[in-house]
């Protein structure tokens, strides 16, 4: 169940940062995924275990 807490929180978050620094945010990552774009995607180098437990 959403409350809306999370969207509340966000504009608070986003108010803590002027324009310039916000901006200056979505042009480092817009680079960073420019820099790590190939034909078949965006990918970084990165690995994780996938873990499924039951309990019997």
């Amino acid at each position: 169940m959403n409350n809306g807490s999370n969207n509340t929180t966000h504009h608070r978050q986003h108010e803590l940062i002027d324009a310039g620094a916000a901006e200056q945010a979505r042009t480092r990552l817009r680079d960073t995924l420019a820099s790590h774009t190939t034909d078949c995607g965006v990918y970084f180098d990165s690995r994780a275990w996938i873990i499924t437990a039951r309990r019997r």
